[in-house]
């Protein structure tokens, strides 16, 4: 089974196993986007904002996303 690519850079995420990427989804709400044929690809937003990108394709492993966590601001060093 081959593996798909998302020709797009996701500013601001990064790729992640499928196991960490369904922890984090378990209880948002998805939304499908356009996707090349016999592919598509999901979004995944908690509190309408966009958490996690799955790209599936046809025959192929899925392409997890997920947001990168904020560096914390440390703003009294």
């Amino acid at each position: 089974m081959c593996k798909p690519r998302l020709n797009t850079t996701l500013i601001g995420f990064k790729q992640a196993t499928t196991i960490e990427a369904e922890a984090l989804t378990k209880d948002a709400t998805v939304t499908v986007f356009d996707a090349p044929p016999c592919s598509v690809t999901y979004g995944y937003a908690l509190n309408d904002e966009l958490i996690a990108v799955e790209f599936a394709q046809l025959g192929a492993v899925s392409e997890w996303w997920i947001k990168e966590k904020e560096p914390c601001s440390n703003e009294h060093a």
